[in-house]
């Protein structure tokens, strides 16, 4: 913008590397004398989730436009000092609220969005869409084919006064002639549906955009971790290199690339992304504020932070207890783990865009009885702790419950395994769920008040953004676990409700494990349902779970360990789209409560409605009511059976609405899309593509299902050697 000698400035990444001449956007920016430029001073590209990318953008440089930008970071910075941790409104963003002005975003797959929640919303891509088009309001954006212009308006607002094809645009005004030569797609990074147009349209097919960690100077060129499209175009860089080489002596070894320069090349200094920590310190500096400071004050007081040597990382569990069932046969052992490690990838420190500053490792508990199923789980990427239960049916003392434990679903005492995670995991924090789970949004918030003192500046902020089931709640002096509840079982007020056992977030404790592992050998529990059923008598009984961890866990923190626990939003965390009002059954009796009540207790009756809750607002997902993704379901029937179909045929419409399952169970199947996608881009392997020709419902499930049901799934595919090279999507 400074570069004022200029009419226009094209800016490229160091990465990118142009195909054909770029002229003709200069020259369809500035008038020829006879009608107006078809684009404007500016120009910016949408791409598949965002509605700006920097990695290539024109601008008219002029110092009014400088000056607009440099007061547009100064008031962000200034107010996002006194907003909680990242520091950055994702509904105003930059200075402009997409919902207030009934104006979303949209990119090329990602279509009105009202948030500013892209990748780098809060950085440099948020920064140009809000100056190219509500700040100068004089600006060309390009939406995969599609060509949008904007001019300031009468009420000082920005206004599209153009949208139409953009080469069929170039056409109507007779201007093809300054487009270059036509070249045969390269086919790098297009190769889906949704990425065709970075190989269809311009100018997006006039570069090539190395991304992320595929810069050809990472590796070598003929690298064997690269599909033949990426191997075609590093050819060419290199080529441009070698020319380099020759011109100015620079003395470059092209032919043993890797042996001579890896040293040096195999990373970016500078990273790969802003992070919201790097915001944070500007924010900070802005605000008159040293990083010393800040960081002194979001020093830990009283709960220690993660060793430096453990490199924030958190333990994510699952137990494995016995071979049999859906949740152990092939599509529900192998593809669920390997999608359930995809995904909690995706919100880790290992994918830059995710902004989370926590790594991840993987923990399988095995039961002794499934050493057997689980080496597929090691295969995968698990550590596995091989265990017997921490406790024996013959040691319970109360009769009751030594007698009919067996009995409990899922799988009676064998069930407690699930306490080693607070005792035989290294890492100071575990997230423990079941293999039918998927992760969406980092939950760096939860760890941050796990580790932090609740006076200091860093605990402040996590607290700050943790959506709790009930706000009346008082804080924990100490946070030492999250936990969601089973609200669904329960009537309202007639017993208490059990914790979810499928998902926890907890502190490593060996007290905690010993103190539970005292009471379930104790054995104090009452038959039958009510206030005065279930663990010692506190009404902790009754229902699916209760005499396992379900109930038991819900009697020690509320009893035995009060104050500690923090009960998350059930339709935020461990979501399973469940009707959480008491509007049927279980345990539903107008004696107990009125028709529509909130059954999580709430004294002001309010409970937000899991069945409708947005996309966007859910940071993971419990497959349970929805069914399982591998069982194709996509019918709904009361009960959750359909006609002449077994038992869980069907999505059951008592308690959950088949609509928003499909949304559960589309983001599911789209993590498992994108897993292959990466897949075979580091492989090439076509064989991946054999369990994605599918094609009922594949707006649903993306290729993934040939029919309703279990026998409908299409399991993962490729070649053993494409398996054995999962590891290399995750390194570190």
């Amino acid at each position: 913008l400074t570069m004022t000698e200029y009419k226009r400035v094209i800016f490229l990444d160091a990465d990118i590397m142009p195909r054909a001449h770029l002229d003709y956007l200069f020259q369809l920016s500035v008038s020829n004398g006879t009608s107006p430029p078809l684009l404007r001073p500016n120009l910016i590209l949408a791409t598949k989730g965002e509605p700006c990318n920097t990695a290539f953008f024109m601008v008219e440089p002029r110092d009014d436009g400088w000056k607009l930008l440099q007061d547009t970071i100064q008031r962000q910075h200034t107010e996002g000092a006194e907003l909680p941790y990242p520091h950055f409104n994702r509904t105003t963003g930059w200075g402009y609220s997409f919902m207030e002005n009934g104006d979303p975003w949209d990119a090329v797959e990602q279509k009105r969005r009202w948030k500013w929640a892209f990748h780098a919303a809060h950085s440099d891509q948020g920064l140009m869409y809000y100056y190219a088009k509500f700040g100068m309001k004089d600006t060309s954006i390009v939406i995969g084919d599609i060509l949008q212009n904007f001019v300031p308006g009468m009420d000082g607002k920005h206004k599209k006064d153009f949208e139409e094809h953009f080469e069929t645009a170039i056409a109507n005004r007779g201007l093809t002639h300054l487009l270059p030569p036509v070249e045969e797609n390269v086919l790098y990074r297009c190769q889906t549906r949704n990425s065709a147009f970075i190989c269809n349209d311009i100018p997006y097919k006039h570069i090539v955009h190395f991304a992320g960690s595929d810069k050809p100077w990472q590796h070598e060129m003929n690298s064997k971790k690269h599909p033949e499209p990426w191997r075609s175009q590093a050819k060419i860089w290199y080529g441009h290199l070698q020319q380099l080489d020759e011109k100015y002596n620079m003395g470059l070894d092209i032919e043993n690339w890797q042996e001579k320069h890896q040293n040096i090349m195999q990373e970016s200094p500078l990273g790969y992304m802003a992070k919201y920590l790097d915001h944070m310190d500007l924010v900070m500096k802005t605000a008159n504020k040293t990083k010393e400071e800040t960081d002194k004050e979001a020093d830990p007081v009283e709960v220690p932070q993660i060793a430096e040597s453990t490199n924030r990382t958190v333990a994510y569990v699952v137990s494995f207890i016995q071979c049999s069932g859906h949740s152990t046969n092939s599509a529900g052992l192998v593809d669920a783990s390997l999608v359930l490690r995809h995904s909690l990838h995706q919100i880790s420190s290992r994918n830059p865009e995710s902004g989370s500053k926590y790594d991840y490792k993987m923990y399988a508990i095995v039961h002794r009885q499934a050493e057997e199923c689980s080496k597929t789980l090691k295969k995968v990427g698990f550590e596995i702790i091989l265990v017997d239960p921490p406790v024996q049916r013959n040691e319970i003392r109360g009769e009751y419950l030594r007698k009919s434990i067996h009995k409990e679903l899922c799988c009676g005492h064998d069930e407690f395994v699930k306490l080693y995670a607070y005792n035989k995991i290294p890492e100071e924090i575990f997230v423990h769920t079941d293999i039918d789970y998927a992760f969406f949004k980092p939950m760096d918030h939860l760890f941050d008040a796990l580790l932090y003192s609740k006076d200091s500046a860093e605990g402040k902020r996590a607290r700050s953004m943790i959506e709790r089931e009930r706000d009346t709640d008082a804080w924990p002096d100490r946070i030492e676990a999250f936990i969601t509840r089973d609200w669904h079982q329960v009537a309202p007020s007639k017993f208490n409700p059990g914790y979810q056992a499928g998902f926890v977030v907890g502190l490593k404790n060996p007290q905690v494990f010993n103190e539970v592992i005292d009471i379930i050998r104790e054995g104090n529990y009452t038959e039958g349902y009510g206030m005065k059923s279930g663990w010692y008598g506190k009404g902790y009984g009754g229902y699916v779970g209760a005499r396992a961890m379900q109930g038991l866990m819900g009697y020690y923190y509320d009893h035995v360990r009060p104050n500690t626990a923090v009960e998350l939003n059930q339709c935020r965390y461990n979501h399973m789209g469940l009707d959480v009002r008491y509007n049927g059954q279980p345990f539903f009796n107008k004696r107990w409560g009125r028709k529509g009540q909130c059954r999580n207790n709430n004294p002001e009756d309010i409970c937000e409605d899991c069945m409708v809750t947005d996309s966007d607002k859910i940071y993971n997902i419990h497959y349970t009511q929805c069914r399982k993704p591998w069982a194709c379901i996509s019918t709904g029937a009361s009960g959750g059976k359909k006609p002449g179909g077994k038992r869980a045929s069907a999505i059951n419409t008592d308690v959950a609405l088949v609509d928003h399952c499909m949304m559960l169970l589309e983001k599911w199947h789209s993590v498992r899309l994108d897993l292959e996608n990466k897949l075979f881009e580091l492989t090439g392997d076509s064989s991946i593509r054999e369990g994605s020709i599918g094609n009922f419902k594949k707006d649903i499930f993306h290729g993934h299902c040939t029919e309703d049901g279990f026998d409908g799934y299409l399991n993962l595919a490729g070649t053993d050697e494409t398996f054995s090279r999962y590891d290399e999507l995750y390194s570190p």
